[in-house]
């Protein structure tokens, strides 16, 4: 209650003046407060979605881990394995050591049907191995044998026909096999030139 006019009109002028000061701040406080009460909730939305996003990449991280470790445990499993019949674990370790098999044969196989060694192999290639050792060593008789020439067949086929006459009844035959036959014994001029006049010596329908 205003006893006097003039405190009232006092009042009035005064509240006239300072009408935009207050309704200024009173604007900056609760611009203020609903700003601040927006950015608390999106600091709160920020924090969990932060907390989530965390979660997710460490998730990922830990199955990531896992799936490492069982990688590795899968792998040693195989190797422990790789003798054994082909399985989910040893699968994979048994298709590299084939492969690293046939690569290293590839670039080692012999060159010549008297070499009779052949590169190691894995067990779980062996019987491939064995297969392969026969059709490489056919491939080798047989391009050996089509670059014989006649003279060379010749030869094998009398070093064959002495083995099956002298092998194991005559002792000078072991030291012979390495040695070509000799079929003219008649080696300088003048020799074959007395064996042609020989030969045209004789009568003819006689044989020597």
């Amino acid at each position: 209650f205003i006893r006097y006019a003039k405190t009232l009109f006092e009042t009035e002028d005064a509240f006239q003046v300072r009408k935009q000061t207050l309704a200024a701040s009173i604007q900056a406080r609760w611009k203020g407060f609903v700003q601040r009460r927006q950015y608390l909730r999106m600091r709160a939305s920020a924090i969990i979605a932060q907390s989530w996003v965390r979660r997710f990449l460490a998730q990922r991280l830990a199955q990531r881990k896992r799936n490492a470790v069982q990688i590795v445990r899968n792998f040693i499993k195989g190797f422990i394995t790789r003798s054994e019949p082909e399985n989910d674990l040893n699968r994979r370790f048994i298709q590299i050591a084939r492969k690293q098999f046939l690569l290293r044969l590839a670039n080692s196989l012999p060159k010549s049907i008297l070499v009779h060694s052949w590169p190691a192999c894995p067990i779980i290639c062996r019987e491939a191995s064995d297969h392969l050792r026969t059709m490489h060593r056919s491939w080798l008789a047989r391009k050996y044998r089509l670059a014989l020439t006649p003279e060379k067949k010749e030869q094998f086929e009398l070093k064959v026909l002495a083995e099956k006459l002298f092998k194991d009844k005559k002792r000078s035959y072991p030291g012979s096999v390495g040695s070509w036959f000799v079929q003219d014994q008649l080696v300088t001029d003048s020799q074959r030139q007395m064996r042609a006049h020989f030969q045209g010596s004789v009568p003819h329908g006689d044989k020597l």
